[in-house]
């Protein structure tokens, strides 16, 4: 889901906001503990993404953010390879409301097709919006509640959501939003970071049709859906005080990929590959911390 991919800004309540990042995810196939007996699987991920903070009041309690994104997945299964884009525009705000309660609310549109394409471009359009309930209980604890829509190509996909901000200790922090994703920090020295993430990233991408009228129903529309689950152990190395190197290595959970085609008729449905592998995984970001 897109939590897990971008926007982090939005929820501010986190010990820190990376204003540009950038990372690539490499998973090859018959590299996992589970799973093996599935064909050949190999995933990767580039990403990266702008969080622009335009604030609202002078005290920064109310925030614009705009935050474009690019993402690619190459999808290899057994010799067969799917490369599939996603674009994106997140624009959402961030509202104090009282001491206790602020509401963080954001709309995006997706333009996600397989590279190269070449059906009319509006069927490859998605729009979606969350809204989140943000819940300060003390100072060092921050609870969220809240929901997630998208038009996938496979359908409405609607999520609550459950998240926290909570600064444990002066060396420890546990925060996301769920079932989007969730990390645990510690801090080693001001340099230094390390910690384990879980995420989980479900999207669907527009795919060719050679001849969508081959069955007789012209409506035919093909798309390719990604259920990928990571827990993984990471690195955060502070080149400068906002430079940050970023390293983690993990092992998908539950990993599925989906073929599809909707239709007027009715819908067809597949699942092509669920081959869980290990991941490894490198970013750069530049990051203020606030906390």
């Amino acid at each position: 889901m897109l939590l897990a991919g971008c926007c982090p800004i939005i929820t501010k309540a986190q010990p820190y906001i990376d204003l540009l990042n950038v990372r690539y995810t490499n998973s090859p196939a018959h590299t996992g503990l589970i799973n093996q007996d599935e064909p050949d699987l190999k995933l990767n991920h580039f990403f990266g993404n702008i969080n622009l903070p335009i604030p609202l009041k002078l005290d920064r309690s109310d925030v614009l953010v705009i935050s474009p994104y690019f993402e690619q997945w190459d999808v290899g299964v057994e010799k067969e390879k799917t490369t599939v884009q996603g674009f994106g525009l997140p624009v959402g705000i961030q509202k104090k409301l009282n001491e206790k309660w602020g509401m963080t609310a954001l709309l995006f549109y997706r333009y996600n097709r397989q590279t190269p394409i070449k059906d009319d471009p509006d069927i490859s359009d998605q729009w979606g919006g969350v809204l989140i309930a943000n819940l300060r209980r003390n100072p060092s604890l921050v609870f969220r509640f809240g929901v997630y829509y998208n038009k996938e190509f496979f359908g409405h996909f609607v999520v609550p959501l459950l998240g926290l901000d909570w600064k444990l200790n002066d060396r420890n922090n546990i925060f996301g939003t769920l079932p989007g994703a969730i990390t645990w920090e510690r801090k080693v020295t001001g340099k230094f970071y390390y910690g384990m993430n879980f995420r989980a990233i479900t999207n669907s991408y527009r795919l060719r049709l050679e001849d969508p009228c081959a069955s007789g129903d012209c409506s035919q529309r093909a798309y390719l859906r990604i259920d990928e689950n990571q827990v993984g152990f990471y690195a955060d190395v502070y080149l400068t005080k906002k430079l940050v190197l970023n390293g983690e290595i993990g092992h998908s959970v539950l990993r599925k990929l989906r073929y599809g085609i909707t239709a007027d008729k009715g819908d067809t449905r597949q699942t092509l590959s669920q081959q869980d592998n290990f991941y490894f995984r490198i970013s750069t970001a530049y990051r203020l911390r606030l906390r």
